[in-house]
């Protein structure tokens, strides 16, 4: 099916990096019984090729099929499907054929080396038959039919299965679509981070006064629109509070989102994640190919992200990309891709730029980063405000007092040490069978033990708990008497 390569070497061209170079050095380290190198070289030759033409040379071609040869007899799966696709093009049907049930072959073999028997495939895959149908058969339905099913229908088909672990639900027909608008707006705490940002003209266009002044600068800079918006990072050492003024500048933008984040399995295996709200589900559809308009492409907590490509010398760039599996291809086209896009806005959140992994900062260059320190005492008056209007049974703290003793707590903390204090008042009303308002014995209590031990917000707190405990003795005994 592919023909041998002509490994002769190229007399043409000594240069390092060029694609005769890659192929000579691929025959040689093939001879030399280092297959895997010479894949990966084999590799590089083709993309190099890419790189300079549209159409690669008739050599890089055949070096690739020997990549392909090479990967099937290593039993490098992951490397073999990628091969595959920059190899499909260049193939007849038939042996498309033959290259998909190789495939398929490495497949089985890799699920039966890590447990899997011929029986326990067909069981899952008849297991997952019926659920399949429910949510493809409408669509194959149309297609028999002769009819071609939309965009969102296709997306709409495919969020259904996603919507059972926790992933947003497109609303029913007929039925009001929830309106859950989380900007600046409704954002308490974050006072210097927000002048920020609308000095950045994030969240004013659209509003006449910053569109002037847009028309002007366009006018005499001689430009046609503004620059490329920088990546945007968002630093904290509280990574909850970096996340939650993110997501609320996604809001504030008000277009279409695409959030990427790590995640672990249940076996530690490190895995990427990849949402968007069903809603948006059209208007995002072949991202493959990067976003079709304006968008938003939101990379959270990318400190613990891990590098997809190892430390490797200068003329061996040419194939990191493919030894990437196929997923993490994607996911760093799509972020180049976003970052290089005038209508794209990229936001990330990290607890410092200096945990981030080298390789990422330079695939979001240019970046321009939103330090989010503790609140400052207005913006916890601010917050301390925002939570006594939603709970009236906070109402009988001082907030001046509030504001003094959650000195030095990121603003997660505050709102959590003030939900379970409203959580205990509410149950001990329940017991009571009473109204029991939120205590400054019980506020304080849960504020303390978001405070290091060897802070003075926590001694003052603890002498106060104390002293509130020893007069409600006071209390009970004048009762007694």
């Amino acid at each position: 099916m592919l023909e041998n390569i002509d490994a002769s070497p190229n007399p043409r061209d000594d240069g390092a990096g060029t694609p005769e170079n890659y192929l000579t050095r691929a025959v040689a380290a093939c001879e030399a019984g280092d297959a895997r190198l010479g894949l990966h070289l084999y590799l590089a030759a083709f993309e190099q090729a890419s790189e300079q033409s549209d159409v690669p040379s008739e050599d890089a071609i055949m070096g690739l099929k020997q990549a392909w040869r090479v990967a099937c007899s290593t039993k490098e799966r992951a490397l073999a499907e990628y091969i595959f696709e920059r190899l499909e093009p260049y193939l007849s049907t038939d042996e498309v054929q033959v290259c998909l049930e190789q495939l398929q072959t490495l497949a089985m073999e890799h699920l039966e080396g890590i447990g899997f028997s011929g029986e326990d495939l067909i069981e899952v895959t008849e297991a997952a038959d019926d659920d399949f149908m429910d949510v493809m058969g409408p669509l194959f339905a149309a297609i028999g039919r002769g009819e071609t099913p939309s965009l969102g229908q296709a997306a709409a088909a495919l969020a259904g299965p996603v919507a059972a672990s926790g992933a947003p639900v497109a609303p029913e027909e007929g039925a009001p679509e929830p309106v859950d608008i989380f900007s600046y707006a409704n954002l308490s705490g974050y006072g210097s981070a927000v002048e920020r940002m609308r000095s950045l003209g994030v969240g004013l266009s659209g509003t006449p006064e910053f569109d002037d002044f847009v028309a002007m600068l366009n006018a005499r800079h001689g430009l046609d629109t503004m620059p490329v918006v920088d990546s945007i990072l968002f630093c904290s050492p509280a990574r909850e509070d970096a996340s939650r003024f993110m997501m609320a500048t996604v809001g504030e933008l008000g277009l279409p989102a695409i959030r990427m984040r790590m995640e672990e399995t249940f076996q530690g295996v490190p895995m990427l994640c990849v949402s968007a709200q069903a809603t948006d589900a059209e208007k995002l559809a072949g991202l493959r190919q990067g976003f079709a308009g304006p968008g938003v492409l939101v990379l959270e907590d990318l400190d613990l992200w891990g590098s997809p490509v190892a430390e490797a010398a200068d003329d061996m760039a040419g194939f990191l990309m493919a030894a990437m599996s196929r997923g993490a291809r994607e996911a760093v086209n799509l972020i180049r891709q976003a970052v290089e896009n005038p209508e794209v806005y990229v936001l990330a959140s990290a607890s410092s730029a200096e945990a981030i992994d080298p390789y990422f900062m330079d695939l979001l260059y240019p970046v321009t980063c939103i330090d989010i320190d503790y609140p400052n005492e207005e913006e916890r008056a601010d917050i301390w405000m925002d939570i006594a209007r939603q709970h009236p049974s906070m109402r009988s703290v001082s907030r001046d007092e509030l504001v003094r003793l959650s000195a030095h707590l990121p603003r997660y903390d505050i709102y959590m040490a003030a939900r379970e204090a409203i959580e205990e008042a509410y149950k001990q009303g329940l017991v009571a069978r009473r109204y029991i308002p939120v205590s400054r014995e019980n506020l304080f209590d849960k504020l303390a033990a978001y405070h290091p031990l060897d802070s003075a917000e926590y001694a003052e707190l603890e002498k106060l708990v104390v002293s509130d405990f020893s007069a409600s003795l006071g209390d009970l005994d004048d009762l007694m008497g």
